[in-house]
């Protein structure tokens, strides 16, 4: 019985740590639409364009975090590969391979 519990204990650990996503697991993408703004903060009442996207500039995106005080969506904390620039767009216009961490801290 006392084995049973021990392999137990062993298989939804092996699982959970299967399932985590690590803290520093960035994921390529692209640009859904042309001009998509990038920005210094979530949202777009509070925020300043730094730049733009476009499709085929391809991306890295580092984190996605939730606007409630907009409701807006989610953003992704991003950096644009052929400009370079750094900062924030609405998922909804981006194409993120893989999941990236939720808040970016």
């Amino acid at each position: 019985m006392n084995k049973k519990k021990g392999a137990v204990s062993v298989l939804i650990a092996l699982l959970t740590c299967s399932l985590a996503i690590p803290a520093n697991a960035a994921s390529s993408g692209d640009y859904r639409a042309a001009g998509v703004n990038i920005r210094n903060s979530t949202g777009v009442r509070r925020s300043r364009v730094l730049g733009a996207g476009y499709p085929g500039q391809r991306l890295t995106a580092y984190c996605e975090e939730w606007n409630y005080e907009e409701n807006s969506g989610d953003w992704f904390y991003h950096q644009n590969r052929r400009t370079r620039i750094k900062g924030y767009s609405l998922g909804r216009y981006l194409r993120v391979d893989r999941l990236v961490p939720h808040g970016c801290y």
